[in-house]
């Protein structure tokens, strides 16, 4: 298998965000995958920053989580990045298409916290990009809201140019 499919959420929806770590990824299509929805928690509970978290407990039965699917060599499976782990689903394609599709998640999700703005602002630029509903742009902002603050919300960008794969340099 040359090719693989990755659902690209949260910051990873704006294709410059996307393209600083995956220069060869290509975008496919939007698409959505059921019962999941993002959250903003801080990793590991180590309280320093928030980061976006794909739940998919029964606390997101019901919900929609909007993203995009993208094809990327097979081998970028195997990156690791501290406090995250690779989850598998069945995404759906606005082109009518399904696609197996994987991404990273929060491996140990601790408490409710907004993101960095540089973070935020990745997402928000995707949301807009992708041209994704006004309503669900509406119910992500509303999520990020009520997320507990963030210790250093101002902190800037550590890495602008490829983000290495621990913690302190994303």
């Amino acid at each position: 298998m040359s090719k693989v499919y990755y659902f690209g959420w949260c910051t990873w929806m704006n294709p410059d965000e996307l393209h600083r770590y995956w220069p060869e990824a290509k975008i496919i299509t939007t698409g959505y995958v059921d019962n999941f929805a993002m959250e903003w928690r801080d990793a590991s509970k180590r309280g320093d920053r928030g980061w976006c978290h794909l739940d998919n407990t029964s606390n997101s039965w019901g919900k929609r989580c909007l993203g995009i699917i993208v094809e990327i060599p097979a081998e970028l499976y195997d990156e690791d990045f501290d406090d995250f782990v690779r989850m598998s689903f069945t995404a759906h394609g606005d082109d009518g298409n399904i696609y197996n599709c994987w991404t990273y998640t929060l491996s140990d999700p601790g408490n409710s916290m907004k993101a960095p703005y540089f973070y935020w602002d990745n997402v928000v630029t995707g949301l807009n990009i992708q041209g994704f509903p006004f309503e669900y742009i509406k119910q992500v902002m509303g999520v990020y809201n009520v997320a507990g603050d963030c210790p250093r919300v101002d902190r800037p960008n550590p890495n602008p140019g490829r983000p290495g794969k621990s913690a302190a340099e994303r």
